[in-house]
């Protein structure tokens, strides 16, 4: 896979919005890293692939419930509705009823978890 799709499509989405430079692009790399997804392919404007889709719904569900940004803020950055967002956290949440799916997500809040004090006193954290 080349690279230079995914450093202009992270550029282009970093000019839109400083939150990509912060919490929320740091929650899209470490959900691209694992799993195996360009974060041009997460802050992609169409569905794509189920995989790009599950990746997305992932980083979503962080940004909200752990970095405990507004859905507003959350579907700007990515170009989706606030219902399409809530739509990703619910799918996330039924997910966790999976023990390994809720093992890897555990780990995943506890890497940007402390990333949420910084965004605590500036948003209301939706927990």
């Amino acid at each position: 896979m080349s690279l230079l799709p995914c450093v202009a499509s992270l550029a282009a989405a970093r000019s839109r919005d400083p939150l990509v430079d912060g919490s929320i692009g740091l929650a899209v790399e470490l959900v691209a890293y694992v799993e195996a997804q360009c974060p041009a392919v997460i802050f992609g404007p169409t569905r794509q692939s189920r995989s790009a889709a599950d990746a997305r719904h992932l980083a979503i569900y962080l940004a909200h419930m752990t970095l405990g940004h507004d859905v507003s803020v959350i579907g700007r950055i990515f170009r989706r509705d606030r219902a399409t967002i809530r739509h990703a956290v619910r799918r996330i949440a039924k997910r966790r009823e999976d023990s390994a799916f809720d093992a890897k997500l555990v780990a995943l809040e506890s890497i940007l978890a402390p990333l949420s004090h910084a965004t605590a006193g500036a948003k209301h954290h939706a927990r």
